[in-house]
């Protein structure tokens, strides 16, 4: 599953890597060195993942829920530990199933 292996490569440190999993559309608006900085500067380092489960709106929609493991790095206090179900949006194109990020509020 194309989620699991993008994330597996988040939580390896490799976001030049995850880059190739972001939808075409998306891509054409993100440079990748600006989506690579960006992952790099977050303060929190991704420990695991799970998998939950996923839906599909037709053939090429889908939202994949995953269960995230983190560490928030808080400044002058101590890492905070955190469990977040995430629900991402995936779409196929080209045969291919990519992840479209929700803008950042």
């Amino acid at each position: 599953m194309r989620s699991s292996s993008r994330w597996n490569l988040i939580i390896e440190g490799k976001p030049e890597l995850a880059y190739a999993y972001l939808a075409p559309a998306y891509r054409a608006i993100q440079n990748r060195t600006d989506y690579i900085n960006e992952m790099r500067n977050r303060p929190v380092t991704w420990v695991s993942f799970h998998y939950i489960e996923h839906r599909c709106e037709s053939a090429d929609s889908c939202n994949v829920t995953v269960q995230i493991d983190a560490k928030l790095h808080m400044s002058k206090t101590k890492d905070v530990e955190t469990r977040n179900q995430v629900s991402e949006h995936w779409v196929r194109s080209e045969g291919n199933w990519y992840f479209v990020p929700q803008p950042r509020r």
